[in-house]
């Protein structure tokens, strides 16, 4: 469902007003907000919930745009877009999705 977004957020040619743009950048927020706020309730019973929520949705509107940076710079060492997307794909494929 979100694999253009990710796609579109690792691509160092994407600009950032685009992915501001973006209204599914905003679902997805929502989306994992919400998936993760109910994970973390079920196991933890915080009780304060709405720092917690806040915390999430600052958290992942900031990762976008930081994972976004980080394609470009990578770009700019690199200076190969195929080789950056094989890096931002390795990072987080196998450590952030995995962990």
């Amino acid at each position: 469902m979100f694999s253009n977004l990710f796609k579109q957020s690792i691509n160092p040619d994407y600009e950032y007003r685009q992915l501001l743009l973006n209204p599914m950048m905003y679902v997805s927020i929502i989306v994992h907000t919400i998936l993760y706020s109910c994970v973390l309730y079920l196991i933890l019973k915080p009780k304060k919930m709405n720092k917690i929520v806040m915390s999430l949705v600052v958290l992942m509107f900031c990762g976008y745009f930081l994972r976004l940076m980080r394609s470009k710079q990578l770009m700019s060492v690199y200076n190969d877009k195929n080789k950056v997307i094989e890096l931002m794909h390795q990072g987080y494929f196998c450590w952030y999705f995995l962990g």
